[in-house]
C-alpha cells in the first residue's frame, strides 16, 4: 500500500462516492422489505452526518453491534443468510455499515468495487431495459470517481476522469458490438 492510499480523502469526493452508493442501491432496495433499505440509508445519512460535523468513522464496538443488529435483521426476516434474496440483503446492509469506514483512500477503491457488485446484484432480480440503462449510467459514474481516485489529487471534476475512461474503455467498443 502507498502513502497515496493512506491519505485522507476530501469532504466533497466522499459526499459524491455516498450519493453514487445511494443510487445504486435504490433499484435493489425496491425488493426487500422497507427495513433494509432504510438500514442502508440510515448508515449512509450517518456517515453524511458524520462528515459534516468533521467526525471520523465510529470505534469498533459501535461498528461491531451494528454489524450485529444488520445480520440479525436479515437472520429474523429470512431465517436464513443464504440464498438470492437473504445473500442480498446482507449485502446491502454489509455495504451500508461499509460506508461508515470511509476515510482513507484505499476504502474507497472498496466502496466503489462494492458498489458495482450491487449494479451486478440487481440483474439476479430484475432484467428491465430502462433500470439497466440506468445501472450503466451509475456504473460509468462510479468508474470515473474510480480513475479520479487514483490521481495524485483528486478532483470532482468529470470531465478528464471521463476522458480517460473513453480511452479505456475504447479497445472494448468493437467485442461489445460483436456481441
Amino acid at each position: 500500500m502507498t502513502q497515496r492510499d493512506r491519505q485522507p480523502l476530501a469532504p466533497a469526493f466522499v459526499t459524491g462516492l455516498l450519493l453514487l452508493l445511494g443510487l445504486a442501491a435504490a433499484p435493489l432496495s425496491r425488493h426487500f422489505p422497507l427495513w433494509i433499505g432504510a438500514f442502508f440509508y440510515a448508515m449512509l445519512g450517518l456517515r453524511l452526518l458524520l462528515q459534516l460535523r468533521g467526525l471520523g468513522p465510529p470505534g469498533r464496538l459501535v461498528l461491531g453491534l451494528l454489524a450485529a443488529a444488520g445480520l440479525l435483521l436479515v437472520f429474523a426476516q429470512y431465517q436464513r443468510v443464504f440464498g438470492r434474496d437473504p445473500g442480498s440483503a446482507l449485502l446491502l446492509v454489509m455495504v451500508g455499515l461499509k460506508l461508515l469506514e470511509l476515510h482513507r483512500r484505499r476504502e474507497v477503491y472498496i466502496a466503489v468495487f462494492l458498489g458495482l457488485f450491487l449494479v451486478v446484484v440487481q440483474s439476479l432480480f430484475d432484467q428491465d431495459l430502462l433500470v439497466n440503462l440506468y445501472l450503466l449510467l451509475i456504473s460509468l459514474a462510479l468508474v470515473t470517481l474510480l480513475v479520479e481516485a487514483h490521481r495524485a489529487k483528486p478532483r470532482l471534476r468529470p470531465g478528464p476522469a471521463l476522458r480517460q475512461l473513453g480511452l479505456l474503455l475504447l479497445p472494448a467498443l468493437p467485442l461489445a458490438v460483436v456481441l
